[in-house]
């Protein structure tokens, strides 16, 4: 990866990264298919800053949601032996609380704009739920696909 500014200067070669996040001048970015850390760069002063994210040994980081007004990730994790999970990153401790056990069938996640909630977007046999994450509380239950047998509740 490398970042381009407006003016066209370009910085060196960052490392690999499939995805990325802002989070306000840092931009966080990752590979979603080798094992590695979140790492920033800081567009304010133009250079890597260290990782957003120092994942353990083998684990493959899917995707990243930055929490709004914070330092904290919700992060989808998985390593070759082990299904996804959804963890949360508390930056202050350095420490990682798993919510989502087995998020295989996590279609998407994100956070609310208050940071109060963690949504998952999950299906099951053409059945989609949204649930907060963080009370397990279901926001919405809906029928995903047009014609399935038994058909949706």
């Amino acid at each position: 990866m490398i970042v381009v500014d407006t003016a066209g200067g370009a910085t060196p070669l960052l490392g690999r990264a499939d995805d990325a996040r802002w989070r306000g001048t840092e931009l966080l970015h990752w590979s979603n298919v080798v094992p590695g850390p979140v790492d920033v760069f800081d567009a304010a002063t133009a250079t890597p800053s260290g990782a957003a994210y120092p994942s353990p040994a083998g684990v493959v980081v899917d995707r990243v949601e930055v929490k709004p007004r914070s330092m904290d990730l919700a992060v989808r994790e998985h390593t070759a032996t082990t299904l996804p999970r959804i963890v949360l990153y508390d930056a202050v401790t350095g420490t990682s609380t798993v919510k989502f056990p087995d998020a295989q069938l996590v279609l998407g996640f994100w956070w609310s704009s208050d940071a109060t909630r963690l949504y998952a977007w999950t299906i099951d046999n053409g059945t989609t739920t949204v649930r907060d994450v963080l009370s397990n509380e279901t926001a919405v239950t809906f029928c995903f696909r047009v014609k399935i047998d038994p058909p949706c509740p």
